[in-house]
Order: C-alpha cells, then sequence, then structure tokens
C-alpha cells in the first residue's frame, strides 16, 4: 500500500466522519441515552439506508478500486499469464472491498462511542453485533466490485462500468431489499431494537453473496482472457 492509496484512505475517513455527523447532528441535539442509541445505530434499514449505501458507499467503494485497477494496461499480460493478472486485480478489488468496509464502519464505531455511553454500547452488544454488520456491507462491495470488473473489462470504459453498477445496486436496494445482497445490514436494527439475529440465516445469505461475487469472477476472468489488450 503506497502513500498515495494511503491519503485517499484518509480522505474517505474525513469525509465519512463529517458525514456521519451531519446525519445524525439533530438525533445528537434532541435525544440522550438509549433514545440516542436507538437513533443513531437503529436506523440500517428500509429504502433510504439501503438506496445511500448504493448510491454513495458502493460509489466510493468503486472509485476507490477503480484507482488501483487497470485491466487494460499492457505491463502485467506482457510478463504474466491472463490468468494470474485477472487473480491479482480480484484480490485487488477484494482488498479495496475490506479496506473500504474498514473505513465505513469504523467511522460508525468511534463516532456512535463517542455520543453513547458505554455502558448501553456494552449492554447491547453493540461490538459483538458489528463485525456481523461489517461482514454483510463487505459482501456488498465485493459483489459490486466483481460486476464492476466483469463490466469494465466488456465495455472498455472505467466509468460506464462505474455507473452501471451503482444503478443496479440502487434498483436492488429499492426493488428487492429483503435478504439478497442488502438485508444483512439490518442486523443492526435488530440490536438495537433488543431483538435476537439468526446467525444461521444471516451466514447463509452471506455465503449466497460470496457465491454470487465467485461465478462473477469467473466470467470477468473468461472475458479478460479472451479480450484483445495488446
Amino acid at each position: 500500500m503506497n502513500y498515495k492509496n494511503i491519503k485517499t484512505y484518509l480522505l474517505f475517513a474525513a469525509a465519512y466522519t463529517l458525514m456521519w455527523n451531519g446525519i445524525n447532528y439533530y438525533n445528537i441535539g434532541l435525544f440522550d441515552g438509549y433514545d440516542l442509541f436507538e437513533m443513531l445505530v437503529g436506523t440500517h434499514s428500509g429504502y433510504s439506508y439501503f438506496l445511500t449505501i448504493a448510491l454513495v458507499f458502493v460509489f466510493s467503494c468503486l472509485i476507490l478500486a477503480d484507482k488501483q485497477i487497470n485491466p487494460f494496461s499492457i505491463n502485467r499480460p506482457v510478463r504474466q499469464k491472463r490468468s494470474s493478472v485477472s487473480r491479482y486485480m480480484a484480490l485487488t478489488g477484494v482488498k479495496c472491498a475490506a479496506i473500504h468496509t474498514v473505513i465505513y464502519a469504523g467511522v460508525q464505531i468511534v463516532c456512535t462511542y463517542i455520543y453513547v455511553d458505554n455502558d448501553i454500547m456494552s449492554e447491547k452488544g453493540f461490538m459483538k453485533v458489528m463485525p456481523l454488520y461489517a461482514l454483510a456491507l463487505f459482501t456488498i462491495f465485493t459483489v459490486s466490485i466483481m460486476f464492476y470488473l466483469v463490466l469494465y473489462v466488456f465495455t472498455g470504459i472505467s466509468y460506464l462500468a462505474i455507473f452501471i453498477t451503482v444503478a443496479v445496486n440502487i434498483g436492488i436496494a429499492y426493488f428487492v431489499r429483503g435478504d439478497f445482497l442488502y438485508g444483512g445490514i439490518t442486523v443492526l436494527d435488530y440490536m438495537a431494537m433488543g431483538e435476537p439475529v439468526n446467525i444461521t440465516v444471516f451466514l447463509i445469505y452471506q455465503m449466497i453473496n460470496i457465491c454470487i461475487a465467485a461465478v462473477l469472477y469467473v466470467i470477468f476472468q473468461e472475458i479478460y482472457k479472451r479480450k484483445d489488450i495488446l
């Protein structure tokens, strides 16, 4: 990871912190205690939040990935096999998804701890549920990046691939919701309301999302092998 990437990640963290405080500004002033916790944390389901993830944070993740992935660079294909290059790009995309997840979830953890009493956080099991929430975010970002890679090598235009990927995510977030792709992030709502989370069902849906990402990777690899790059 070079200095330029670290600087970019820090800028995104700062932007997400400002965004979190802007969105929750009135809640912080109006509520306290358990009510404040529910307002800050128990708002991670429904059209508005899903659409925010699809429009803002998926887009941001794809921008981060796009800065580090270039399927049409001739440097690597000259020195390595196509399969190795495609695997490298996919792993770079997964790394971007993981780092972006850590940044976004980390900002929420730090900001929530600043405004909510530690005893309430501990009683509600906030830090026990956050890894599940982060996993759900990671699968969203990973599926999105793999879909973006398929479109990128097919069209040859990175920003068109980003635009279509974000549009598809918006469609899923608005029309599908449920447990597919975006449903996993509702674990925070269950935690805030004191309802149990079915871990088994949650993990099954996340495995389905990972399988979708794997299928997209295979499609990307096959297209890339046949693409005229040189």
